[in-house]
C-alpha cells in the first residue's frame, strides 16, 4: 500500500525534475509535459488503487507544468506561493518558460526577480501587506484632499 504511494511520489518527482531541467520549451512540448502527466494518471488509474485517490504530488506536478505558461508577474507571484520547489527548478521555469521570448538582459532581470522573490522580497507575504497598508494611506490620503 504505502510503497505504490512512494512509487508513484518518486515518479512524478523525477518527471518535474526532468522538466525543470530542460533548456528549450515549445509550446508542443508543454502540452506534452501536461499529456504526460495524464496518461501516467490514467495508466495508475487502471491499476484501481483505492489507497493512490488522490493521486500523490498530482498538484506539485500540474502547478509546476502550468508554470510554464505563465507570464512574467504571475509567474513571480506563483514562485511565491508555491514553495517546495528546489530554487533551480523556479529559476528554469522562468528562464525557459516566462523568459524564453525576451532579450538576455530582460531574461537576467526575470532571473533576478525570481531570485528576490525566493529571499522573501517582491511578492513575499510582509511585502504584499505593507504594501497593501501603503495603499490604504494613499486612497485615505487622495480622498481627504
Amino acid at each position: 500500500r504505502y510503497t505504490y504511494r512512494a512509487l508513484v511520489a518518486y515518479v512524478i518527482r523525477s518527471l518535474v525534475s526532468a522538466y525543470a531541467s530542460i533548456r528549450k520549451c515549445t509550446t508542443e512540448g508543454r502540452a506534452s509535459m501536461s499529456l504526460d502527466l495524464n496518461v501516467l494518471r490514467s495508466q495508475v488509474a487502471k491499476l484501481k488503487p483505492r489507497h493512490l485517490r488522490p493521486l500523490p504530488l498530482w498538484d506539485y506536478a500540474t502547478s509546476f507544468v502550468s508554470a510554464f505558461y505563465l507570464p512574467e508577474d504571475d509567474l513571480c507571484k506563483w514562485v511565491a506561493e508555491h514553495p517546495g520547489y528546489p530554487s533551480w527548478h523556479y529559476l528554469n521555469v522562468a528562464s525557459v518558460g516566462a523568459g524564453a521570448s525576451r532579450s538576455k538582459r530582460q531574461r537576467e532581470r526575470l532571473l533576478q526577480r525570481i531570485e528576490a522573490v525566493l529571499k522573501g522580497g517582491e511578492f513575499s507575504r510582509n511585502k504584499r501587506a505593507l504594501d497593501h497598508r501603503q495603499e490604504e494611506e494613499e486612497k485615505k490620503t487622495f480622498h481627504d484632499l
